[in-house]
């Protein structure tokens, strides 16, 4: 007998059962809302605990914020004019500096004892001498070409004169010739002579002026021979001339008193016009040339004022000290130097014995007076908050005020915009603050 197959059939709910998620037990969810009313009641008692502990503390006393004052040192200002000091730069310049050279060229034969870096020459004396053998010859061939062609001028001159006095004469023939003829066509023209006296008068008159017209034009070619001949005698004469002045350049003599400094050339070099022999400095007293800023040259034209005749002071360093001289600045350069903006100028010293002693290239500080400042007051450079301002005490605090920068002048500020009887902070703050409360632990008059 077959045997159906089992099959899994689900079970089937009971009637009256939910498909819902089984609850959690009672006593869990007591346990919950008691911790819950618990933390509410620790809220609520700790809430009314602050109010009361609130209401019965003591109210706090709060102090004042008390201001410290800084200690301050001050300057009254006092308004003056003035002129400022500048401080300029330059060095020591020559009077006068030439290079040596030979105007014509050769190889030098001899040269001077003194001829040695540091000698001191004087004016005309004999520096060194190149081989003049060439120069002599030329001077030789210029005086025979001079004696040739006056000469040549004395025969031209012969010869004008000669052709002068046949023109004379053949002006002389030639009016008489003319007479002749017109008496004779006179008489013919009365009978009185035949007509072939006329035509023979004639030709004697014809005669003579051809021989005339000849006459002048020889005397024509005669003065021009004799133009050129004096042309030929001017052309030599300058060449002569030349090759005496050029055989007298052979030597070379010092163009004025001076020392000698840069010396390159020895017995056997060559020597010419290109080559750089030596350098003479003028022995007089040296200049001083120093650079004016562009600025400060105007503020002199604009104060109606010129930077030549102006007197300066010119300081040198030396190992014993300072040395300064007083100076004239006797000229300014032509044109502004475009990398320093500046110009120079050269000042001279009063005393030429005094600054003798001083030599090229050493360096000068120049002190000069700028234009005349009016209503403007001197500060010390730490009085300057920023560069466009100072700290004043005004009413027990502290202001700022601002300023106009001028310059300086013997380690002072010169500013304008201060009024009288302002006291300024004469040193720097560190902490600057307008309206904080000083204490004046200095006090002074401004400085003028």
């Amino acid at each position: 007998m077959n045997k159906r197959p089992e099959m899994d059939i689900p079970a089937q709910p009971l009637a009256g059962e939910e498909d819902t998620p089984a609850a959690p037990p009672a006593p869990r969810r007591a346990r919950l809302g008691r911790q819950l009313l618990l933390a509410l009641v620790l809220l609520a008692l700790g809430a009314a605990g602050w109010k009361v502990i609130m209401a019965f503390a003591p109210t706090p006393h709060v102090r004042k914020a008390v201001e410290k004052p800084v200690a301050v040192q001050v300057i009254t200002a006092r308004p003056v004019s003035i002129r400022p000091t500048w401080i300029l730069y330059g060095e020591v310049a020559p009077a006068r500096m030439a290079t040596l050279q030979m105007p014509v060229s050769g190889r030098i034969s001899q040269v001077s004892a003194k001829w040695k870096n540091g000698a001191e020459v004087r004016k005309g004396e004999e520096l060194l001498r190149i081989e003049d053998l060439v120069y002599r010859a030329a001077v030789r061939e210029a005086e025979a070409q001079l004696k040739e062609a006056e000469v040549l001028l004395a025969e031209a001159r012969g010869k004008m004169e000669s052709e002068q006095r046949l023109l004379r004469e053949a002006e002389a023939q030639f009016r008489v010739a003319q007479r002749e003829f017109d008496r004779v066509r006179t008489l013919v023209q009365r009978g009185t002579l035949p007509k072939s006296k006329l035509d023979q008068q004639q030709q004697k008159y014809l005669s003579a002026r051809e021989k005339l017209e000849s006459r002048k034009q020889a005397l024509a070619v005669a003065r021009a021979r004799l133009a050129q001949r004096q042309a030929v005698l001017a052309r030599v004469s300058w060449a002569l001339e030349k090759a005496r002045d050029n055989l007298k350049k052979t030597v070379l003599r010092a163009p004025f008193d001076g020392q000698l400094t840069n010396v390159r050339a020895e017995v056997g070099q060559q020597a010419g016009p290109s080559v750089q022999l030596a350098t003479l400095v003028d022995a007089d007293a040296p200049e001083v040339l120093f650079q004016l800023p562009e600025a400060r040259l105007l503020a002199l034209r604009r104060a109606g004022e010129q930077a030549v005749g102006r007197k300066v002071r010119v300081v040198v360093n030396t190992r014993t000290g300072e040395v300064s001289l007083p100076a004239t600045v006797t000229r300014e350069g032509a044109r502004v130097d475009r990398k320093s903006g500046a110009i120079s100028l050269y000042a001279t010293p009063d005393d030429p014995q005094q600054a003798a002693w001083l030599k090229p290239g050493a360096f000068a500080q120049v002190r000069m007076r700028g234009p005349l400042l009016r209503d403007v007051v001197l500060l010390p450079e730490a009085a300057l908050a920023d560069g466009n301002s100072v700290m004043i005490v005004r009413d027990g605090r502290l202001a700022r005020l601002p300023v106009k920068l001028l310059g300086m002048d013997e380690g002072k500020v010169i500013v304008t915009g201060v009024p009288a009887g302002v006291r300024v902070v004469s040193h720097r703050l560190a902490h600057p603050q307008p309206g904080q409360p000083v204490r004046i632990v200095s006090s002074k008059a401004g400085a003028g």
